[in-house]
């Protein structure tokens, strides 16, 4: 059971040691909501300009799409803290520097940052430098998979 002093503990503290049992099992709620809401946004995203003089200039849908934009950069950014001191504990379970914890999630946010830009960029960035950003956002998230998820405790 997820007491107030357990979820202090796993989320919002860098203090402690977490084994790998405990690491899944806290972090798979906080990954289900991610895949959940990832899931809703695909679903709802726009697609393509809108045209507000064929469409009428306030349109409750496009209005209330963004509003769940914004809920989950919310969610996505409280999520990545609560896992990132979760990941801090089970770095230093490992006997690995705690700051590693971040990467995959800095790593992510500008790939997720390039990819909103690019379409609004006129051109200034290149399919290239997305498939960079891809490949480094993957190895990142692999790297925290293996290192932080799979690797024994010291």
């Amino acid at each position: 059971m997820l007491t107030r002093e357990t979820f202090t503990f796993l989320y919002r503290q860098d203090q402690g040691r977490v084994g790998r049992g405990a690491f899944w099992r806290a972090a798979a709620p906080v990954l289900l909501v991610w895949a959940s809401m990832t899931a809703i946004w695909l679903a709802i995203m726009p697609h393509g300009p809108r045209d507000p003089g064929r469409d009428g200039f306030f349109d409750g849908a496009v209005a209330a799409t963004y509003l769940y934009a914004l809920v989950y950069a919310l969610a996505l950014l409280i999520g990545a803290v609560m896992l990132y001191f979760l990941g801090a504990k089970r770095l230093r379970d490992i006997g690995r520097p705690v700051w590693l914890a971040g990467v995959p999630f800095l790593a992510l946010f500008l790939d997720g940052a390039l990819h909103w830009a690019a379409p609004r960029a006129e051109g200034a960035i290149g399919a290239g430098l997305l498939y960079g950003a891809d490949v480094v956002a993957l190895a990142a998230v692999a790297w925290a998979v293996i290192d932080m998820g799979l690797r024994k405790s010291r």
